[in-house]
């Protein structure tokens, strides 16, 4: 397993941002600990530059209760090249992917 250093943008409460917290699909950062996708659900989001990330989370912050934060991370790249999960049966995608977004199959934040 290679594992290559990267940032996660984090939602309150260490969440994901790309999913919210209450959704099916959301995932929980601990400090230090390996996470993976949840079941039925495609990679995680991650960028390999700090600026983009940090522009990312401040795109993400004008909306109520959503102050994102920007986290050291190390992760492994995902064989799945775009973000998805099933809803309700349904597959869904995120709109507002950026070009420079990775894509993890397992993520550790650092800080």
């Amino acid at each position: 397993m290679v594992i290559h250093k990267g940032w996660k943008v984090l939602s309150p409460g260490r969440w994901s941002v790309y999913v919210k917290s209450v959704s099916t699909g959301a995932v929980q950062y601990p400090l230090g600990k390996w996470v993976r996708p949840q079941p039925g659900c495609g990679p995680l989001a991650v960028f390999l530059e700090e600026v983009p990330a940090r522009n990312f989370a401040a795109s993400q912050s004008r909306y109520p209760r959503r102050i994102c934060s920007v986290h050291r991370c190390e992760f492994t790249y995902s064989q799945f090249r775009h973000l998805w999960r099933f809803f309700r049966g349904k597959l869904q995608k995120p709109r507002n992917v950026l070009n420079c977004t990775r894509f993890a199959s397992a993520v550790r934040t650092l800080d």
